[in-house]
């Protein structure tokens, strides 16, 4: 691939070929055997995770709902502090993914796996940092007051991590009733059809 991209004359396939080379690139750190069985073995725990709040066991999604949803700021908190377990199991062999990771990306000639995985999708990191510090620039005074006007929603002095999707799905987002579980699945498949594609014949 590396040696047909400077000589294909055909504006498609010389994307395909660029495209097929970051693909091939990329998978030279994620498919090698120890970083696979690692990364596997993180996902396998969160899969197999169920937090436990005041006492009762749930899965994730009644977790994010109990954030949403709950008006006792306490039973919020104790939501939010049922994935420490799981962070605290999982935090070794995180550090050791990173690790690896970033071994791999050096001996591709790489500082970090960051900049391995940038360079992949042609971004530049020095790049990316300043356009971060340029958007922290223009939205921090919008972010500081709704932050103040969260607050004052709540009546509370102080703000705290499971105040915040609680504050946002009351305040800010549109109710759920615009959104009916039971139509997502006939949208998609509408939205799939209107595409082109026949949804049947397709893993929804």
């Amino acid at each position: 691939i590396k040696d047909w991209v400077p000589r294909a004359k055909d504006e498609v396939l010389s994307k395909r070929l660029r495209a097929l080379n970051r693909l091939f690139v990329g998978e030279r750190v994620e498919a090698s055997p120890d970083i696979f069985t690692l990364r596997n073995r993180i996902n396998e725990e969160h899969i197999r995770f169920r937090p436990v709040v005041l006492g009762k066991e749930m899965d994730r999604t009644d977790v994010r709902e109990m954030l949403r949803k709950e008006p006792d700021p306490s039973r919020r908190k104790a939501a939010w502090e049922s994935s420490a377990e799981l962070s605290h199991k999982i935090e070794p062999e995180v550090k050791e993914l990173l690790k690896k990771r970033n071994g791999h990306a050096r001996k591709l000639g790489y500082k970090t796996y960051v900049d391995y995985v940038l360079s992949l999708d042609l971004i530049d990191k020095s790049e990316l940092i300043r356009l971060f510090a340029q958007l922290e620039r223009l939205t921090e005074s919008s972010f500081r007051s709704f932050l103040e006007e969260i607050k004052e929603e709540l009546g509370i002095e102080r703000l705290e991590p499971w105040d915040i999707s609680y504050a946002v799905d009351q305040f800010v987002k549109p109710p759920d009733e615009h959104f009916p579980k039971h139509l997502i699945i006939p949208k998609v498949k509408e939205l799939v059809k209107s595409f082109g594609f026949a949804p049947e014949r397709l893993p929804i």
